[in-house]
């Protein structure tokens, strides 16, 4: 039973860690700004686009492509949640 209850703390230890990971993207997913200066690419080949004041258009335009790979990130650890939750009912 040690052994059960150790292995319940690590999952609610992960749970709580993968949690934070997706109100920490979320946030970013939030902001345009910060998506598109997340774009190091474009932001190093094309920096006059980024001069201020940046456009709401740019910066939407911008932060597309890390708006995609954020978002698969989320799915991934919403992923790991369900299955957390799934080891928890156990």
């Amino acid at each position: 039973q040690e052994r059960l209850r150790i292995h319940k703390d690590e999952i609610n230890e992960m749970e709580s860690r993968v949690q934070g990971f997706v109100r920490a993207v979320n946030c970013v997913l939030d902001s345009d700004e910060d998506l598109s200066l997340m774009n190091l690419s474009r932001l190093l080949t094309h920096p006059d686009r980024f001069m201020q004041p940046v456009s709401r258009d740019i910066l939407h335009e911008e932060s597309d492509e890390p708006e995609l790979i954020l978002e698969a990130y989320m799915q991934q650890s919403l992923t790991i949640v369900n299955e957390l939750d799934l080891l928890k009912g156990q």
